[in-house]
């Protein structure tokens, strides 16, 4: 047992000579470090009265049908950490009955261009339509409360329990109302302008209908969208996307899609927004490893002026201030004097950068969906293949211990992490990972967990 133990604390030596403490970054609310040896397993998560983590033995016994034997003393010290047990998502009370339909917030695709406070009309006017034909529908307007409070990081239906980050509606959907039946609308235009209601049951596969309303006549006007009637379901019925070509008018790290022109343009505009100040490159993400989409949608005047912007991202990570720049150069564009009701839509693409993140960060715990794209979408492996250098390959599990506002608290690492160049991976990860906002933990789980595959690569 000697020999084993004597190669570890060398290696363990080796490593805390190398790595320090720069990649392991405790939360504020974390306990403090306790010496260690570097161990197979990174583990950040030491509790008062525990022993150091330390690598299991290497052992020259072969292996057999034999019982195994109990550790002692040195070996037992050794032995690498156990894992949590895996826990499991145990939905929220909804605050409407069960069998209460749920409208999710309105979506619109290309040309269509609506601005928020029409997509809510448009939302309760199918809510409306609904009950007429007869669905039993929850309260729009107080789902729109719970959304919006979310979105400021308060759970009205949790005490005001704060968050760390900002939830977006369909985390609230996964959190209150994840057994409930939904009604998707989505405005699209392909041949020719309508508006469609998918419907669905998690817990009745035979509940799947899709409303169709009348064709739009004026759908760059919004009145016309919310006179739509919707009619009898209708089966097999889906939307279509219409969108121009992936232009780039800048030099990364903002590229722009053409401009896509809805309502009485006399000479509609082509190819992306053009002419726009160098200062653009300031609404790009500040970490280089995130990339992520933007929708934006503009009102022109009569004048030329665009006299309204809004941006909107599905990305975790993306921040308001960013698609506000992004608007305020928008804003200086001028185009040609014509009708009133002219719009348009265009995309930017912040930087997009093709990780190994959204493949090697895997679900372990269903109905954990929306905090495991968050953490794909934070790009840790990426971060840390370009802060580490070349990549060995890691099979592991992170084990992620939440607060209840989402902050990560501690992360332990379990898996064949033995090579220097693997130790040093890990400190990055985990310290990276801690550095993650999250929504509030999700309920009924306190340890979140990871699957970990990531392929050997090099810079």
């Amino acid at each position: 047992m000697a020999r084993s133990t004597t190669r570890w604390q060398w290696l363990g030596l080796l490593a805390s000579l190398v790595l320090g403490d720069g990649c392991r970054s405790r939360s504020p609310t974390s306990l403090p470090a306790t010496p260690t040896t570097a161990a197979a397993t990174t583990d950040a998560r030491l509790t008062p009265g525990t022993t150091p983590l330390t690598p299991p033995p290497v052992s020259a016994e072969p292996t057999g049908s034999a019982p195994p034997r109990e550790p002692d003393g040195e070996e037992a010290s050794s032995a690498p950490p156990t894992l949590p047990p895996m826990q499991q998502v145990v939905p929220l009370p909804s605050p409407f009955p069960e069998s209460a339909l749920v409208v999710t917030p309105l979506v619109h695709q290309s040309p269509v261009v609506l601005f928020p406070e029409e997509s809510l009309a448009i939302r309760r006017r199918v809510a409306k339509q609904l009950r007429a034909h007869g669905w039993r529908v929850a309260d729009v307007a107080k789902i729109e409360a719970i959304e919006a409070a979310a979105a400021r990081k308060t759970l009205v239906l949790e005490d005001g329990q704060t968050c760390r980050a900002p939830l977006r509606p369909d985390e609230v959907h996964t959190r209150y109302f994840a057994r409930s039946p939904r009604a998707d609308a989505i405005a699209t235009c392909l041949d020719g302008c309508e508006l469609h209601v998918n419907i669905a049951d998690p817990k009745d596969e035979d509940v799947s209908d899709t409303f169709v309303g009348g064709r739009v006549r004026a759908p760059h006007d919004p009145r016309s969208w919310a006179r739509v009637r919707l009619r009898s379901p209708r089966l097999g019925v889906m939307g279509g996307v219409v969108g121009g070509v992936v232009m780039s008018s800048h030099p990364p790290p903002i590229m722009f899609q053409d401009l896509v022109p809805i309502g009485p343009w006399d000479s509609p505009p082509q190819g992306p927004p053009r002419g726009l100040p160098a200062s653009l490159s300031s609404c790009a993400h500040p970490d280089p490893s995130i990339g992520l989409d933007w929708d934006l949608r503009l009102a022109v005047a009569s004048d030329g002026a665009v006299s309204r912007c809004t941006a909107s991202s599905s990305h975790t990570q993306a921040r308001p201030r960013d698609g506000a720049c992004l608007c305020r150069h928008l804003e200086t564009l001028r185009f040609e004097a014509g009708k009133p009701g002219r719009r348009l839509r265009t995309g930017a693409i912040d930087d997009r950068t093709l990780g190994p993140d959204h493949d090697a960060i895997v679900l372990r715990q269903p109905g954990t969906e929306p905090w495991v794209t968050r953490v794909q979408q934070a790009m840790p492996l990426s971060h840390c293949i370009r802060t580490v250098g070349a990549t060995p390959p890691l099979d592991a599990v992170a084990a992620l211990w939440l607060a209840p506002d989402g902050t990560v608290e501690d992360v332990q690492l379990q898996g064949d992490i033995s090579t220097l160049p693997a130790m040093k991976f890990a400190a990055c990860l985990t310290g990276r990972l801690r550095t993650i906002a999250l929504p509030c933990r999700p309920p009924g789980v306190d340890v979140l967990q990871l699957g970990i595959q990531l392929p050997s690569r090099d810079r």
